[in-house]
């Protein structure tokens, strides 16, 4: 907070410092380079808000949440709620042939949701994992071609975040759109369709071969954003600049 305090008072002392009442002479320089350093606190301030509740946010939440390995997807998922990245056991695999494709009549999209099982699970067994898919990466039944779904030998998971896990309450309507609520419909599709159950809060995961690269994915594309936006900004103060003079 004080860095930021700091930032608007140079700025502020730069444009009132540059008339002659201030300091006994008109300085335009100082104008312009205090009017300059305010815009571009201001859209740092924006661009960086953005950034990090989009993006950094679920990045560094990974960061603190823990990885597990050898997990089957008969255990109890609520006994991994701190994980973010999960290796599962060599007979653990997406159930392709008991996927659903749920189309949303709000956006037209379609919402795909695939379970996880082990050699050690049966009809009657509640699914505690569920693959869930970006859109449009499968059909309606059966047929789930999402991230790397058609990849037999993967066998890790990214968990899938929500609001509440990034954000405190108040600032929750600054990240990401809650997923789980969507997905949810799509699970309640697919028990319906295939008469399974899951337990009362399953967990959702991207089923990749690369958790850690999706997981550096957040930090990689909140420092592109970055880097795009100043480069963008000096361009145009250039070309503003030029002319001007």
């Amino acid at each position: 907070m004080s860095s930021v305090l700091a930032q608007v008072l140079v700025g502020l002392f730069l444009v009132m410092g540059s008339t002659r009442r201030a300091l006994g002479k008109e300085r335009p320089w100082m104008w312009w380079l205090g009017a300059i350093w305010l815009q571009a606190f201001a859209i740092g301030c924006l661009v960086g808000f953005f950034v990090y509740f989009r993006h950094l946010a679920y990045y560094w939440k990974y960061e603190e949440m823990r990885t597990y390995t050898n997990v089957a997807a008969a255990q109890d998922a609520s006994a991994f709620g701190d994980g973010s990245m999960f290796l599962f056991t060599t007979d653990t695999r997406l159930d392709v042939m008991r996927s659903v494709g749920y189309r949303s009549r709000w956006s037209g999209t379609t919402l795909c949701v695939a379970p996880l099982v082990d050699v050690t699970m049966n009809q009657g067994d509640s699914i505690q994992y569920f693959a869930v898919g970006g859109e449009d990466c499968c059909s309606a039944r059966a047929g789930f071609l999402c991230d790397d779904a058609g990849d037999s030998t993967t066998r890790t998971a990214l968990r899938v975040l929500e609001p509440e896990e990034v954000a405190r309450s108040f600032m929750s309507w600054a990240v990401r759109d809650s997923a789980y609520g969507k997905y949810m419909d799509a699970v309640r599709l697919q028990e319906a369709t295939y008469a399974t159950k899951s337990t009362d809060q399953p967990t959702l995961v991207v089923w990749t071969k690369d958790p850690i690269t999706l997981k550096n994915s957040y930090y990689s594309t909140a420092k592109s954003i970055a880097i795009q936006v100043a480069v963008a900004y000096y361009v145009m103060l250039s070309v503003g600049i030029y002319q001007l003079a």
